[in-house]
């Protein structure tokens, strides 16, 4: 079972780039990363990838914010609710994508959504479902509106899971589907080429067409690469991973003293005055010396 994250909310500090980034390579690509654990805010789900596709919550009100052991998520009931992204996707054509939905559900009753860009035509949509039984078991599969890969997993049984679609081709049959980390084999594909149209990203669902599964989610997220496999295991062992920042380190040195060489990339770091930091950045090799009053520095 995944790990609980810690408990995080909006006042934390996150990555907003990449190269603010610990984890950058999970930034590469990214289109959206959403993340209701963080916290509710209202009828808006804000995407934390810094490109601005920030979701509606349509057909829900702000008592679908609910709390879990991962902190907060969106309750979908499955009565045509959504989360709409005010941008679309430009994940086109047959682009390489991946697409990850933490979620929690019970509901077995019929074929529900949990992901879906594009529109309603003949190989245009891009849909994540979840099916109570294909193939005689439980199952989640990727479908393009003419064609799926199907992939067997208990997705109903009341845990949380993080299912993860990746796409490196032009056709669905080269999908591939992780659950909680661990890649699926597939038991039944429907080949079917990709055209995936512009449009806006839905969380749960997209489209009339196809209703959201009732479940609680906690993150979803968007990619115009396929994820590999160690990134999927990061992502399942941290789910906060996107957003963690570099870390940084200060060296303390005299307030009065030197010389001091600086090595690449060193930034020192003193207070001007109280509460006050004093940045200085010299080139590598440089040697300086500290100021001459308590807090002073010079390059």
């Amino acid at each position: 079972m995944i790990a609980s994250p810690e408990l995080l909310n909006y006042s934390t500090r996150f990555a907003r780039t990449r190269g603010d980034s610990e984890n950058p390579g999970l930034r590469d690509g990214v289109r959206g990363l959403w993340y209701p654990v963080l916290g509710p805010t209202g009828l808006q789900l804000f995407d934390q990838s810094s490109h601005g596709r920030d979701g509606t919550l349509t057909n829900m009100t702000v008592s679908d914010w609910n709390v879990s052991r991962f902190g907060y998520v969106l309750r979908f009931s499955g009565a045509g609710d959504r989360v709409l992204t005010s941008r679309n996707h430009d994940i086109t054509g047959a682009a390489p994508r991946s697409c990850a939905v933490l979620f929690r559900s019970t509901y077995t009753a019929d074929e529900r959504a949990i992901f879906e860009i594009g529109v309603a035509a003949t190989s245009q949509l891009w849909t994540l479902f979840c099916h109570p039984s294909l193939g005689g078991q439980r199952t989640v599969y990727v479908a393009v509106h003419g064609g799926n890969k199907q992939f067997g997993f208990d997705y109903a049984d009341g845990q949380w899971h993080l299912v993860v679609f990746t796409l490196a081709t032009d056709n669905v049959s080269g999908a591939r589907c992780y659950a909680d980390g661990v890649e699926l084999a597939a038991h039944t594909t429907n080949p079917k080429a990709i055209n995936t149209a512009n449009s806006a990203i839905g969380i749960g669902n997209r489209i009339a067409l196809n209703d959201a599964l009732p479940a609680d989610i906690a993150f979803a997220g968007l990619w115009r690469r396929a994820l590999c496999f160690a990134e999927v295991r990061h992502l399942y062992r941290d789910l906060l991973a996107p957003l963690r920042r570099r870390r940084s380190f200060a060296r303390t040195i005299a307030a009065i003293g030197g010389p001091y060489r600086a090595v690449a990339g060193d930034t020192f770091r003193t207070g001007a005055a109280a509460g006050e930091p004093f940045l200085s950045g010299p080139a590598a090799g440089q040697t300086f010396h500290t100021g001459q009053t308590t807090g002073q520095i010079h390059g």
